[in-house]
């Protein structure tokens, strides 16, 4: 893979909590890194959940492993407007130069 194939613009984000100052939590987002990615659809389903019927689609995006941050499970993506949930992310190795790692839309967050 060459640099040339990231072509995309995507935004890695991570929830934080804060506390509320009355025993709980506020959850935000925010944004760890805005990086070029290459991206791939994987598949893509329909599921009934709550009588409805929702629309799932998996990607793969696939960056320079980033000196920065670390993606995981915990992270979504925004990519063209629309979050994904990061979903799967191999063990990552010292000479690996790229992080390919699966992402699901239209799943609860």
């Amino acid at each position: 893979m060459h640099s040339g194939l990231l072509t995309q613009r995507i935004t890695v984000k991570r929830e934080v909590r804060t506390s509320d100052g009355a025993g709980g939590a506020a959850v935000s987002l925010r944004t760890v890194a805005t990086v070029r990615a290459r991206v791939e659809a994987v598949r893509a389903a329909e599921r009934v959940q709550s009588d409805r019927v929702q629309g799932v689609a998996t990607y793969l995006f696939t960056i320079r492993k980033p000196n920065t941050f670390t993606i995981g499970p915990e992270d979504r993506v925004v990519w063209q407007n629309t979050e994904f949930n990061v979903s799967f992310v191999p063990p990552a190795y010292d000479l690996v130069q790229w992080v390919t790692f699966e992402a699901t839309r239209g799943v609860a967050q």
